[in-house]
């Protein structure tokens, strides 16, 4: 499987929070990896940077933004997060379409 596109991790990292503990971002990336089966190579795989592997930056892209959301808080200054009730309705009421973008299309 290839790494998913940024709001498509959305889902998996909340998925991540489902049983209700603080965590920071590294265990996160673990489970959200292991959720998505992706192989060592992918987990090493680089953002043309070169400073941060591309699982890392999308982890942080959707805590980030479901933290905006209300979907999980910050819970101490060490970068530990927790899944809010809010987010917890959000992943229990299966709110697939609440993870995608839209995206404009191209005209020919």
């Amino acid at each position: 499987m290839t790494i998913p596109y940024r709001h498509e991790c959305m889902k998996p990292v909340l998925k991540a929070f489902a049983d209700g503990k603080a965590k920071v971002q590294k265990e996160v990336e673990t489970i959200v990896a292991s959720i998505l089966n992706l192989s060592n190579e992918e987990l090493e795989h680089l953002l043309p940077s070169k400073v941060q592997t591309v699982i890392a930056d999308r982890v942080s892209w959707a805590i980030s933004h479901m933290q905006k959301a209300d979907l999980l808080v910050k819970v101490d200054n060490r970068g530990c997060y927790k899944i809010t009730d809010t987010g917890l309705k959000v992943l229990n009421d299966n709110m697939h379409d609440a993870w995608k973008l839209e995206t404009p299309k191209l005209e020919a």
